[in-house]
C-alpha cells in the first residue's frame, strides 16, 4: 500500500481539487474557502465553481467510460454522458447548493438528504451533548450515504464509482475526547467513539464490496489523519496587524476603524483605553468616549482612573484585539 501525502500544510483547502484533477494547488490554485483573487489585492470568497481544471472522471466519460460520482468534496458540478454526478448531498462543509446529474437524480434523492454532518456537530458540541449523541447523529448519516451509494451501484455496471464519506472527518475533534488519553479533557465515559464510527465505516465499505465484480480495483483514500490542534492559528491576525502597525506603511489590503466596543478572538469586549477590563454581557459600567473626532472609543467606568490592568483588577485578554481590524476586499 503507498502512502498518500497531502500538500504540507495546506489541508482540505487544497487537498480535494488536487485529488480530484492529479494537480498540485500552484496550478489548480484552489487554497481556502477565502483567499486572495490572483494579480490583486482583493480577498474573496472561493468555492468549486472557481474552479477551472478538469477532474480525472471527466476524462473516463469523455472516453466513452460510465462514472458515478457522490459527494467529492470542493468539486463543482458535471454532467458526464453516461454517468451520474451527486454534489453536495451529504458532505462535510457544504460550499455549493445541493445538484445532481442528471436532473432526475436531483428530484429523486433530494428529500432523503441527511442534514449537513459539520452544522449538526457543531450544533451539539454547543448544546454540550454527549459523545453518545455525537456518535449516533454521524452513524446515521453514514447509513444513509450507504443506503445511497447501494441504489447507485445497482444501476452499475460503472467503469469508475467515487463516494466520500464525510463522518470520519465530522467525528474527529469533537469525540476525540474520548479516544485520545492524552487530551486535556479526555473521558472513557463513553467508550471510544471515534474508533466505532472507524467501525461503521468499514462495514459500509464490506457492503458495497459485495455489489462489486471480483476484478473490481479498490482504493481506500484516507486523508490527513486526526491529532489535538495546538498551533494557535486564532492569533495570526493580531500578529499581522501588529507587525504592519510597527514595521511598515499601511497593507494595501483595507483597513477600518473599529467604531464599537474592542473584542478579542473569544467574543469579550475590551476597554479600548488598554485597562483590561472585559465589559458584562449587559454592558453596564461602559460609555461611549471619542479620542478624536475621527476615532470613536469604548471605555469602562474605570479608565479614566487609571490604565493599568492591576488597578482594574482584571488581566488583559492575551487575544486583546487591535484598534484596527482586516476587512475583506
Amino acid at each position: 500500500m503507498e502512502p498518500v501525502i497531502n500538500p504540507p500544510g495546506l489541508v482540505v483547502g487544497s487537498t480535494w481539487p488536487s485529488f480530484w484533477s492529479g494537480l498540485w494547488p500552484s496550478s489548480h490554485g484552489f487554497y481556502c474557502f477565502r483567499q486572495l483573487e490572483a494579480h490583486s489585492d482583493v480577498v474573496r470568497p472561493y468555492t468549486p465553481n472557481d474552479l477551472a481544471v478538469p477532474s480525472f472522471w471527466s476524462a473516463l466519460a469523455e472516453a466513452g467510460r460510465r462514472v458515478c460520482i457522490v459527494d467529492v468534496p470542493l468539486t463543482p458540478l458535471t454532467r458526464p454522458a453516461e454517468g451520474i454526478h451527486v454534489q453536495d448531498w451529504g458532505t462535510h462543509d457544504r460550499m455549493l447548493p445541493f445538484a445532481a446529474w442528471p436532473d432526475a437524480l436531483e428530484r429523486e434523492i433530494g428529500r432523503h438528504r441527511p442534514l449537513p454532518a459539520a452544522g449538526q456537530v457543531r450544533r451539539l458540541r454547543r448544546e454540550g451533548a454527549s459523545g453518545t449523541k455525537l456518535y449516533r447523529t454521524l452513524e446515521a448519516g453514514i447509513e444513509k450515504k450507504t443506503a445511497l451509494n447501494l441504489r447507485l451501484l445497482e444501476r452499475g455496471p460503472w467503469d469508475a464509482f467515487v463516494s466520500i464519506y464525510c463522518e470520519s472527518h465530522c467525528a474527529e475533534a469533537p469525540v476525540l475526547v474520548g479516544h485520545d488519553p492524552t487530551h486535556p479533557r479526555y473521558t472513557a465515559e463513553a467508550g471510544d467513539p471515534l474508533a466505532r464510527v472507524y467501525a461503521l465505516l468499514d462495514g459500509a465499505l464490506a457492503r458495497m464490496l459485495e455489489r462489486v465484480s471480483d476484478d473490481a480495483t479498490v482504493m481506500v483514500l484516507l486523508s490527513h489523519g486526526i491529532g489535538s490542534h495546538h498551533d494557535a492559528d486564532h492569533l495570526l491576525r493580531e500578529i499581522v496587524t501588529r507587525l504592519d502597525d510597527a514595521y511598515g506603511p499601511a497593507s494595501t489590503l483595507r483597513v477600518t476603524t473599529e467604531n464599537a466596543p474592542v473584542r478579542c478572538c473569544a467574543g469579550a469586549r475590551i476597554c479600548a483605553s488598554g485597562c483590561g477590563r472585559t465589559a458584562p454581557a449587559s454592558g453596564a459600567g461602559w460609555t461611549r468616549a471619542a479620542a478624536s473626532s475621527a476615532s470613536p472609543t469604548t471605555r469602562c467606568s474605570a479608565a479614566s482612573a487609571s490604565t493599568s490592568p492591576a488597578a482594574s483588577g482584571a488581566a488583559p485578554c492575551v487575544r486583546a484585539a487591535s484598534s484596527r481590524s482586516w476587512s475583506a476586499g
